[in-house]
């Protein structure tokens, strides 16, 4: 039986390579291929002898150079493209792309300029996936799609959880995986260690899976030797759903298991929602929910604070004048 379709999505230096004057004069392999599916397993991205890849700052797309690609490929908000016209526009994109990088806001920016219908926005997301600069952020354009548990799934099916979880917070997905193949079961061994390091079990199984996690603790060689049969539906949980406890010696051990652990592994934006996670701790501020989020609240909640301070303080010092004046 062949394996599920899957896209080439290797960031080695040599499938890279574009001229600055012109994105049309060296196409990599691996955007050629993109609109063509194959039954090639889906690429392990930590080898001992892939090379790190990083990104220069300077070929991540401008606010003014995204507008401009928008409109040279003359897409409307009002006029969105469906699929009757898509094929010719995701050519279009295909060799567009490859001449900047881009962040995850920028490509749900993009996302919108297309009808979501046919696994229209799998297909988009297939082109500008080796080209997507902070891959550590791929969890916001799942999150998007987190009531389309069927565009979650072919995203899986087409990209590889592999290539785009990133085990410091690997939420907002719906995991639908057949474990006949082996980077599913390395994924589900991974997300079952993550879970077990932190206090609580944070897998949240859905009723239709064929398989319990429990079935799986204390038999990891097992899992990920044998192929099975069976598919494995379930959520990891927020922080705060079980447990505030967060193992974040073992979410960083995991990344080399994925792809991040050779892309981004040297970007300091990636481990930012420690940092986040260790000052809410301090301040006794942790509750439900993404990290990032509450870190905005924890922040607004903060600066309210200093505010607060800033006034009684200027009343105290009014006050204390008025005092003055009086008694002179």
């Amino acid at each position: 039986m062949s394996k599920p379709n899957s896209t080439a999505t290797s960031r080695s230096t040599s499938s890279t390579t574009t001229s600055d004057d012109s994105p049309f004069n060296s196409i990599p392999n691996s955007s050629r291929n993109l609109l063509i599916q194959t039954s090639a397993s889906y690429p392990l991205p930590s080898t001992s002898n892939q090379q790190i890849y990083h990104i220069p700052s300077d070929k991540v797309i401008s606010d003014d150079e995204f507008y401009k690609l928008i409109s040279n490929l003359g897409l409307s908000m009002r006029n969105k493209v469906d699929s009757s016209t898509g094929i010719f526009i995701l050519l279009e994109l295909q060799h567009a792309v490859t001449k900047y990088y881009f962040p995850c806001n920028k490509v749900l920016l993009l996302l919108d300029y297309f009808v979501n219908s046919n696994n229209l926005h799998v297909k988009v997301l297939v082109i500008l996936f080796n080209r997507i600069w902070d891959l550590y952020n791929f969890d916001s354009i799942m999150k998007n799609y987190y009531k389309s548990q069927s565009i979650q799934t072919e995203i899986l099916k087409r990209i590889g959880g592999l290539n785009f979880i990133n085990p410091l917070k690997p939420n907002y997905v719906h995991f639908n995986i057949s474990l006949k193949y082996p980077d599913n079961r390395i994924l589900v061994h991974s997300l079952i260690e993550i879970s077990a390091s932190d206090s609580g079990d944070q897998i949240n199984e859905a009723e239709n899976t064929q398989l319990s996690v429990v079935e799986l603790y204390g038999s990891s060689q097992r899992l990920l030797n044998e192929s099975r049969d069976e598919i494995m539906r379930f959520t990891f949980c927020e922080v705060g759903e079980r447990s505030l406890n967060v193992s974040w010696t073992m979410r960083r051990e995991q990344l080399k298991r994925y792809l991040l652990g050779d892309v981004n592994s040297q970007d300091r934006e990636m481990f930012k929602i420690i940092l986040m996670y260790k000052e809410m701790e301090a301040s006794n501020a942790l509750s439900r929910g993404s990290v990032e989020l509450q870190y905005l609240q924890f922040l607004k909640n903060k600066n309210k604070k200093g505010n607060s301070r800033g006034a009684t303080r200027g009343k105290v010092i009014s006050s204390a004048a008025s005092s003055n004046d009086a008694v002179k």
